[in-house]
C-alpha cells in the first residue's frame, strides 16, 4: 500500500445505529448527475447528491470523525474541505469500471458492506495492482487522489446486496 494511504477500522463509533439511515439517501444515475452538472462524468453505478446537501448531519459527522481519528496528521491540521457521496455499484457496473485518478488531494471511502469481492485496488504506472483493500463495514480507506485506482469485482444487484460506500474527495 502507498505510504500516504490510511486504513482505519471502526470509523463511526455508532455504525449500527447509522446503518439503516444510509439506505434512505436517494441515489441517482450518472446520466442524472450529468444533466445537473452540465458535463460528462465517468463513473459507474448510482450516486447521491453531495452529502452536504442531502444529509448535512452525516456530512458533519464524517468531518468530526475525520478530525477525531486523523487530526494529528499535518494534512488535517490545515484548511481542508471535502465532499462526500453515497455510491452503489453492482455486478452490472463491472463493465463500466476503469482505472482512474481523481482531481482531489485525497480520495477515499467508508465501506458500508462486507464482502470478499468489490475490492479497491491501487495500481502502478503499468496498471499492476500494488494494493487491494476489501470492503469491511465501517472501514475507512484514504489515498492520494493522483494514485491510479479502481474497484474490481463489484457484486450484487441492488442496494441491499451491492457494493455500497460513502466516497470522499478532499480539497
Amino acid at each position: 500500500m502507498d505510504r500516504h494511504s490510511i486504513l482505519l477500522e471502526n470509523f463511526f463509533n455508532n455504525f449500527k445505529s447509522l446503518e439503516p439511515e444510509f439506505k434512505k439517501i436517494e441515489l441517482h444515475s450518472r446520466e442524472w448527475h450529468e444533466q445537473r452538472q452540465g458535463h460528462e462524468l465517468y463513473w459507474p453505478g448510482k450516486r447521491s447528491e453531495k452529502l452536504s446537501v442531502v444529509s448535512p448531519f452525516l456530512h458533519e459527522l464524517i468531518r468530526l470523525n475525520l478530525l477525531y481519528h486523523l487530526g494529528y496528521l499535518p494534512y488535517f491540521q490545515t484548511n481542508w474541505t471535502f465532499e462526500g457521496y453515497l455510491h452503489l455499484k453492482t455486478e452490472n457496473d463491472n463493465k463500466g469500471e476503469s482505472i482512474h485518478r481523481d482531481p482531489s488531494a485525497y480520495s477515499g471511502m467508508i465501506y458500508l458492506t462486507d464482502s470478499t469481492l468489490g475490492e479497491t485496488c491501487l495500481f502502478d504506472e503499468r496498471d499492476n495492482p500494488t494494493a487491494r483493500v476489501y470492503p469491511v463495514k465501517n472501514r475507512l480507506f484514504l489515498f492520494p487522489g493522483n494514485v491510479d485506482h479502481g474497484a474490481i469485482n463489484n457484486y450484487g444487484d441492488n442496494i441491499d446486496n451491492g457494493r455500497l460506500n460513502l466516497i470522499l474527495f478532499f480539497y
